[in-house]
């Protein structure tokens, strides 16, 4: 493996585990993040918006689930792109999709078991389960943008092969 290779394409998927990583640590815990939500919603909102202890708690439930999705969903897609240019050559569609979506489960349930020994946070099954669901939306992101570029790529080609053609017709 080069190292341009290990920069380009594994590194990034490393570094997004050292941020899951930091986020599953008492940085990231309700504590904290119940106070930046509501600085956030009083920056945002320039003071107007005052919420009740309930309504904060019902959207610190929503954002905090969302960012579990959001941190798998980009987790995914970056396994993705690392899976489809790796050295293996030219993995099965359906099996990169299972082993993006697996690798990122399993690092789901070993975050949770990792919260089980730092102090502010509970490790939750349905923490896991919306995990899964955001690495499931990843793969099916990345599978799009790959998608895209390819028919993009096919159809601008198309063009250029046609384009020549056409003008001998005219001519």
């Amino acid at each position: 493996m080069t190292s341009r290779r290990f920069v380009r394409d594994i590194f990034p998927v490393l570094l997004w585990l050292g941020v899951i990583f930091f986020l599953s640590t008492d940085n990231g815990s309700a504590n904290h993040t119940n106070s930046f939500l509501d600085r956030a919603l009083q920056f945002i909102s320039g003071g107007a918006i005052r919420l009740t202890a309930a309504q904060l708690d019902v959207w610190h439930y929503c954002v905090r689930k969302a960012a579990h999705m959001s941190e798998y969903l980009i987790l995914a897609a970056l396994t993705v792109r690392a899976i489809v240019k790796s050295p293996w050559g030219q993995v099965r569609p359906g099996r990169t999709a299972l082993l993006a979506w697996g690798f990122a489960t399993f690092y789901a349930m070993t975050d949770e078991f990792h919260q089980r020994f730092v102090s502010s946070r509970t490790p939750k099954a349905t923490d896991v389960l919306f995990d899964s669901f955001g690495a499931l939306l990843g793969v099916g992101v990345a599978f799009g943008i790959t998608y895209y570029r390819r028919t993009r790529r096919t159809r601008s080609a198309e063009t250029r092969v046609a384009r020549p053609q056409s003008l001998n017709e005219t001519s």
